[in-house]
């Protein structure tokens, strides 16, 4: 026995951990295996004992290597997914190859410089503007033609500029699909502040601010994953569609809301929801809405209405037009020459929203669909009205102002009235969420 005397007597001085410990589990088993004077000294017996305890010491480095490969490959998925939500792309300007359109880019600061893929191409210096066009499918930056598909600008030492605002971030030139695109890569919580600034109303309190900080957080998330998903170049459009984005304010109650809620986002089946929000629901259940996927998000399907927004301005409107403005907005619906002479709401869903109209245009008819409709007329600011005629014209009596799902926010701004928390309220208008946070890692750079 006395082998394996030894060889505990120079395992125990040892500490096994970290690297150190695959190593040195190795080595012994190595040096037991290999050491053949223990078979004279040990005798047949003994030495079984031997190689069994070599063969445990050998299958406890396959379990600690099977062990750190496990949490390596871990560590790296959540590195990715906590990576993929570090910046957004966002759609600023898209301009079709055919069209020779030159663009400015600034900075506030004094140097910008011209990267592809992080490779510095070219700097300019003192403030300098980069003049960009693309003429046949080719870039072109200060006249100087480019065969890359893709170049970065950033300023070193201030904001971007374009199209008379500042943006932060870089802007990617991007070409794809005979189209021209203007990009800001944006820090995800920069991008929120600037949000705030047009999707928030000017004086509201901080908490309501959390409330929509955490909602257009969730969505542009839920967007990033989206364009990943359809290998789409950019994650959000700045448009209603998605989300309006002007670049960089000094608004100090919206950056302290974005703060205070920061990585906070909605969860649902622990993968962000797509958090909709329009400006006032106008009391109607959105579990009652015709041609929602509700499978997909039950978390929009709620079954109870908001009466929070009863109070404001905009929730309820009307709007009168002539025959001759009716069939002036509803021309490219009508046959040609035609002039509106009756109209009626012809089919609702259960949420009393309009899906068809009904006009009548002599002795012709036609049937327009309620987004159609809803597009040709902006004095229109939902889908939930009614319509009444008499000689001179039509007037549609509506409530509500936008799509009606998701988050109201002149009704999350009268729950923060009535004392509510932003948790309390965001879980009023998406049943069923959790709350989850995602981590921001160091910003790699591009100077």
């Amino acid at each position: 026995m006395q082998f394996l005397k030894r060889l505990f007597s120079s395992l125990k001085p040892i500490r096994l951990n970290g690297n150190n410990r695959l190593f040195l589990l190795f080595y012994y088993a190595l040096r037991a295996t290999k050491n053949n004077s223990a078979r004279a000294e040990l005798g047949y017996f003994k030495f079984f004992i031997h190689c069994t305890f070599s063969l445990v010491l050998l299958l406890i480095a396959a379990l600690t290597i099977c062990q750190m490969q496990a949490k390596t490959k871990l560590a790296s998925k959540q590195h990715q997914q906590q990576s993929a939500y570090k910046r957004v792309r966002v759609l600023l300007k898209t301009i079709p190859t055919s069209a020779n359109e030159p663009l400015l880019i600034g900075t506030t600061g004094k140097q910008l410089q011209l990267y592809d893929d992080a490779i510095s191409l070219k700097r300019i210096k003192n403030g300098a503007a980069l003049k960009v066009q693309q003429k046949n499918g080719q870039l072109f930056v200060n006249s100087k033609k480019y065969r890359q598909q893709k170049l970065i600008i950033a300023s070193k030492d201030g904001h971007i500029c374009f199209a008379d605002k500042q943006y932060d971030g870089i802007i990617s030139l991007v070409l794809h699909k005979n189209e021209l695109l203007i990009i800001n890569e944006v820090p995800i919580e920069e991008y929120i502040c600037s949000v705030l600034r047009t999707e928030s109303w000017p004086g509201w309190p901080l908490e309501v601010n959390k409330v929509f900080a955490i909602t257009s957080r969730t969505y542009v998330v839920s967007m990033i994953d989206e364009a990943k998903k359809i290998a789409r170049p950019y994650d959000v459009h700045n448009c209603n569609r998605h989300q309006t984005y002007q670049g960089v304010h000094d608004k100090k109650i919206l950056k302290d809301a974005v703060k205070q809620t920061e990585g906070l986002i909605m969860a649902y089946n622990q993968k962000p929801i797509i958090a909709m929000f329009d400006s006032c629901c106008g009391g109607v259940i959105p579990a009652d809405v015709q041609g929602v996927n509700f499978s997909d998000a039950p978390y929009l399907a709620r079954s109870y209405a908001c009466t929070y927004c009863k109070p404001c301005n905009i929730y309820s409107w009307q709007v009168s037009f002539s025959y001759d403005q009716l069939t002036e907005k509803l021309k490219q619906h009508l046959p040609k020459k035609a002039r509106v002479s009756h109209i009626l709401v012809s089919k609702q869903d259960r949420a009393e929203l309009v899906q068809e109209v009904f006009i009548q245009c002599g002795k012709k008819r036609a049937y327009v669909d309620g987004k159609k409709l809803y597009s040709a007329f902006k004095e229109v600011k939902s889908f939930c009205y009614t319509i009444t005629k008499d000689a001179k014209g039509v007037t549609f009596n509506g409530r509500g102002y936008g799509h009606h799902i998701g988050l109201c926010q002149w009704g999350a701004r009268e729950m923060v009235r009535a004392g509510f928390d932003y948790r309390s309220i965001l879980k009023f208008y998406y049943p069923g969420v959790t709350f989850s946070t995602i981590k921001r890692d160091d910003e790699s750079s591009f100077y």
